[in-house]
Protein backbone atom coordinates (compact mmCIF):
# COMPACT_ATOMS: atom_id res chain seq x y z
CA UNK A 1 0.00 0.00 0.00
CA UNK A 2 2.49 2.48 0.74
CA UNK A 3 4.54 1.75 -2.44
CA UNK A 4 1.20 1.94 -4.84
CA UNK A 5 0.18 5.29 -2.71
CA UNK A 6 1.67 8.08 -4.13
CA UNK A 7 0.90 6.40 -7.72
CA UNK A 8 -2.84 6.46 -6.94
CA UNK A 9 -2.21 10.03 -5.46
CA UNK A 10 -0.96 11.51 -8.77
CA UNK A 11 -3.49 9.85 -10.74
CA UNK A 12 -6.54 11.29 -8.45
CA UNK A 13 -4.89 14.35 -9.09
CA UNK A 14 -4.17 14.00 -12.77
CA UNK A 15 -7.35 12.71 -13.74
CA UNK A 16 -10.02 15.87 -12.59
CA UNK A 17 -7.00 18.05 -14.31
CA UNK A 18 -7.57 16.36 -17.42
CA UNK A 19 -11.20 16.38 -16.89
CA UNK A 20 -10.83 20.63 -16.86
CA UNK A 21 -8.50 20.20 -19.99
CA UNK A 22 -10.88 18.19 -21.76
CA UNK A 23 -13.57 21.42 -21.84
CA UNK A 24 -10.69 23.55 -23.59
CA UNK A 25 -9.50 21.44 -26.20
CA UNK A 26 -11.08 20.75 -29.46
CA UNK A 27 -10.18 19.03 -32.43
CA UNK A 28 -9.44 15.36 -33.66
CA UNK A 29 -5.48 15.44 -31.71
CA UNK A 30 -6.16 16.98 -29.43
CA UNK A 31 -8.64 14.50 -27.87
CA UNK A 32 -6.34 11.58 -29.23
CA UNK A 33 -3.43 13.20 -27.17
CA UNK A 34 -5.87 13.18 -24.54
CA UNK A 35 -6.64 9.33 -24.93
CA UNK A 36 -3.66 8.33 -24.79
CA UNK A 37 -2.78 10.27 -21.61
CA UNK A 38 -5.40 8.60 -20.12
CA UNK A 39 -4.29 5.37 -21.18
CA UNK A 40 -1.17 5.66 -19.75
CA UNK A 41 -3.05 6.66 -16.17
CA UNK A 42 -5.44 3.65 -16.79
CA UNK A 43 -2.21 1.34 -17.82
CA UNK A 44 -0.78 2.53 -14.59
CA UNK A 45 -3.55 2.27 -12.19
CA UNK A 46 -3.93 -0.92 -13.64
CA UNK A 47 -0.36 -2.56 -13.48
CA UNK A 48 -0.28 -1.11 -9.95
CA UNK A 49 -3.95 -2.92 -9.30
CA UNK A 50 -2.29 -5.70 -10.54
CA UNK A 51 0.46 -5.72 -8.79
CA UNK A 52 -1.12 -5.30 -5.04
CA UNK A 53 -4.06 -7.83 -5.89
CA UNK A 54 -2.45 -10.28 -4.43
CA UNK A 55 -0.93 -8.36 -1.40
CA UNK A 56 -4.55 -7.32 -0.47
CA UNK A 57 -5.93 -10.15 -0.93
CA UNK A 58 -3.42 -12.25 1.44
CA UNK A 59 -3.98 -8.62 4.02
CA UNK A 60 -7.45 -9.29 4.38
CA UNK A 61 -7.18 -13.53 4.53
CA UNK A 62 -4.35 -12.58 7.44
CA UNK A 63 -6.39 -10.36 9.48
CA UNK A 64 -9.54 -12.52 9.06
CA UNK A 65 -7.00 -15.32 10.44
CA UNK A 66 -5.73 -13.09 13.32
CA UNK A 67 -9.20 -11.99 14.35
CA UNK A 68 -10.75 -15.47 14.06
CA UNK A 69 -7.47 -16.61 16.46
CA UNK A 70 -8.08 -13.61 19.11
CA UNK A 71 -11.96 -14.81 19.59
CA UNK A 72 -10.71 -18.20 19.19
CA UNK A 73 -8.02 -18.08 22.80
CA UNK A 74 -11.08 -15.73 24.29
CA UNK A 75 -8.68 -13.86 26.32
CA UNK A 76 -9.71 -12.10 29.45
CA UNK A 77 -8.82 -8.48 30.83
CA UNK A 78 -6.15 -8.47 33.44
CA UNK A 79 -6.17 -5.58 35.34
CA UNK A 80 -3.35 -2.71 34.53
CA UNK A 81 -2.71 -4.43 31.50
CA UNK A 82 -3.94 -4.54 27.43
CA UNK A 83 -4.99 -7.39 25.54
CA UNK A 84 -3.79 -8.69 22.66
CA UNK A 85 -6.91 -8.02 21.19
CA UNK A 86 -6.46 -4.48 21.95
CA UNK A 87 -2.75 -4.35 21.47
CA UNK A 88 -3.11 -5.52 17.90
CA UNK A 89 -6.61 -3.42 17.13
CA UNK A 90 -4.23 -0.40 17.40
CA UNK A 91 -1.63 -1.68 15.67
CA UNK A 92 -2.95 -4.07 13.02
CA UNK A 93 -6.33 -2.92 12.30
CA UNK A 94 -5.09 0.79 10.61
CA UNK A 95 -2.76 -1.33 8.47
CA UNK A 96 -5.48 -3.27 7.43
CA UNK A 97 -7.99 -0.71 6.62
CA UNK A 98 -4.99 1.28 4.54
CA UNK A 99 -4.58 -1.62 2.62
CA UNK A 100 -8.54 -1.74 2.32
CA UNK A 101 -8.86 1.89 1.35
CA UNK A 102 -6.40 1.60 -1.36
CA UNK A 103 -7.86 -1.08 -2.83
CA UNK A 104 -10.76 0.95 -2.88
CA UNK A 105 -9.19 3.87 -4.11
CA UNK A 106 -7.96 1.98 -6.75
CA UNK A 107 -11.29 0.69 -8.33
CA UNK A 108 -13.04 3.82 -8.08
CA UNK A 109 -10.18 5.12 -10.29
CA UNK A 110 -10.64 2.44 -12.67
CA UNK A 111 -14.45 2.73 -13.03
CA UNK A 112 -13.72 6.94 -13.21
CA UNK A 113 -10.74 6.43 -16.02
CA UNK A 114 -13.28 3.78 -17.77
CA UNK A 115 -15.96 6.94 -17.89
CA UNK A 116 -13.35 9.44 -18.59
CA UNK A 117 -12.19 7.31 -21.64
CA UNK A 118 -15.58 6.59 -22.49
CA UNK A 119 -16.45 10.61 -22.89
CA UNK A 120 -13.66 10.99 -24.75
CA UNK A 121 -14.05 8.02 -27.39
CA UNK A 122 -17.51 9.36 -27.79
CA UNK A 123 -15.92 12.80 -28.97
CA UNK A 124 -13.26 11.33 -31.62
CA UNK A 125 -16.14 9.34 -32.63
CA UNK A 126 -18.51 11.94 -33.12
CA UNK A 127 -15.55 14.52 -34.81
CA UNK A 128 -14.90 11.65 -36.77
CA UNK A 129 -18.46 11.17 -38.23
CA UNK A 130 -18.14 15.41 -38.48
CA UNK A 131 -15.05 15.08 -40.81
CA UNK A 132 -16.59 11.89 -42.73
CA UNK A 133 -20.34 13.66 -43.06
CA UNK A 134 -18.26 17.05 -44.33
CA UNK A 135 -15.90 14.18 -47.00
CA UNK A 136 -18.66 13.13 -47.79
CA UNK A 137 -20.28 16.37 -48.51
CA UNK A 138 -17.35 17.32 -50.63
CA UNK A 139 -16.83 14.25 -52.87
CA UNK A 140 -21.49 14.98 -53.36
CA UNK A 141 -20.41 18.49 -54.84
CA UNK A 142 -17.27 16.88 -57.27
CA UNK A 143 -19.73 14.13 -58.24
CA UNK A 144 -21.95 17.11 -59.20
CA UNK A 145 -19.78 18.72 -60.61
CA UNK A 146 -18.87 16.28 -62.47
CA UNK A 147 -22.30 15.07 -64.03
CA UNK A 148 -22.49 18.79 -64.65
CA UNK A 149 -19.17 19.05 -67.12
CA UNK A 150 -20.29 15.23 -68.89
CA UNK A 151 -23.59 16.79 -69.46
CA UNK A 152 -21.86 19.67 -71.01
CA UNK A 153 -19.47 17.51 -73.14
CA UNK A 154 -22.57 15.34 -74.21
CA UNK A 155 -24.66 18.38 -75.40
CA UNK A 156 -21.29 19.32 -77.47
CA UNK A 157 -20.75 16.17 -78.64
CA UNK A 158 -24.77 15.74 -79.66
CA UNK A 159 -24.10 19.52 -81.53
CA UNK A 160 -20.59 18.39 -83.18
CA UNK A 161 -22.24 15.08 -84.13
CA UNK A 162 -25.35 16.90 -85.67
CA UNK A 163 -23.40 19.34 -87.54
CA UNK A 164 -20.98 16.23 -88.47
CA UNK A 165 -24.63 14.36 -89.94
CA UNK A 166 -25.99 17.45 -91.10
CA UNK A 167 -22.52 18.56 -93.71
CA UNK A 168 -22.88 15.34 -94.89
CA UNK A 169 -26.07 14.86 -95.90
CA UNK A 170 -25.91 18.03 -97.20
CA UNK A 171 -22.66 17.38 -99.59
CA UNK A 172 -24.73 13.92 -100.33
CA UNK A 173 -27.91 16.02 -101.54
CA UNK A 174 -24.97 17.99 -103.74
CA UNK A 175 -23.55 14.96 -105.37
CA UNK A 176 -27.17 13.70 -105.86
CA UNK A 177 -27.93 16.82 -108.72
CA UNK A 178 -24.83 15.73 -110.10
CA UNK A 179 -26.74 11.87 -110.95
CA UNK A 180 -29.48 14.00 -112.20
CA UNK A 181 -31.77 13.96 -109.08
CA UNK A 182 -33.22 17.05 -108.26
CA UNK A 183 -33.05 17.23 -104.27
CA UNK A 184 -33.24 20.59 -102.82
CA UNK A 185 -29.28 20.22 -100.63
Amino acid sequence: AQKLAPSVRRIERALPEMLRAMNDQHGLEANRAMLDQLTALATELESGAAEGLYRFGATRAYGELVRLRLDAIKETRIPHHSTFASFLARRFEPALRTCASLEERQASLSTKIARFAELLRTRVDVEMESQNFEELRQMADRQLMQLRLQQTVEGLSIAAITYYVSSVLHLLFEGAHAWGLHVDA
